[in-house]
C-alpha cells in the first residue's frame, strides 16, 4: 500500500511541475522573438511618477504618434504636428539605448508631445508583450501599440 501511495504522490508532484512549468511559458514575453524592426508603433500611452498621459482627441495628422525603428539602427518618429528621429541600439535582449536628433518645428505641440520628448531619450529597456512595445527609462514608460499604418 506505501507503495501505491509514494506512487501516486510522485505522480502529482510530476504533474504539479509539468503545469506550473507550461504556466510560466505561455506568459513568458515575446520580446526575445520579436524583431521590433519589422513594425510600426502607435504611441498609446506615457506614465511618468504615477501620471498618465494619453493622446488627447483627433490629432491632425494620419501617422501622428508613429515610431518606426528602421533595420539600418534609425528611427524615425511623428508627434502630432512634427517629425523626428534618432539612432537606436539594440544593446541585448531587452536593452536599448536611443539617441534622439532634431526634427520639424512646427507650432502646435501638446503636453503630451513635450512629455514624449522628455521620456524617449532616457529610454533603456524595452518589452513586448503581446501587440504593445512597453519602452522603460528612467523618467517613466512609454506603451505602444503594433500597428498596420
Amino acid at each position: 500500500m506505501n507503495t501505491f501511495l509514494n506512487v501516486k504522490r510522485t505522480t502529482l508532484l510530476f504533474s504539479f511541475i509539468l503545469i506550473c512549468t507550461t504556466l510560466i511559458n505561455c506568459n513568458k514575453d515575446k520580446t526575445d522573438t520579436i524583431d521590433i524592426t519589422k513594425h510600426k508603433w502607435k504611441i498609446e500611452s506615457i506614465t511618468t511618477n504615477d501620471t498618465i498621459y494619453k493622446t488627447q482627441g483627433k490629432v491632425p495628422v494620419k501617422h501622428a504618434y508613429l515610431l518606426v525603428f528602421d533595420s539600418d539602427s534609425s528611427f524615425s518618429l511623428n508627434t502630432s504636428v512634427n517629425t523626428g528621429g534618432g539612432i537606436y541600439d539594440l544593446i541585448s535582449n531587452g536593452l536599448l539605448k536611443i539617441t534622439c536628433y532634431g526634427g520639424t518645428k512646427v507650432g502646435g505641440e501638446n503636453e503630451f508631445d513635450d512629455k514624449l520628448r522628455e521620456v524617449l531619450p532616457l529610454v533603456v529597456s524595452y518589452q513586448v508583450i503581446g501587440n504593445n512595445l512597453i519602452l522603460k527609462g528612467e523618467e517613466g514608460e512609454i506603451v505602444l501599440k503594433k500597428t498596420l499604418l
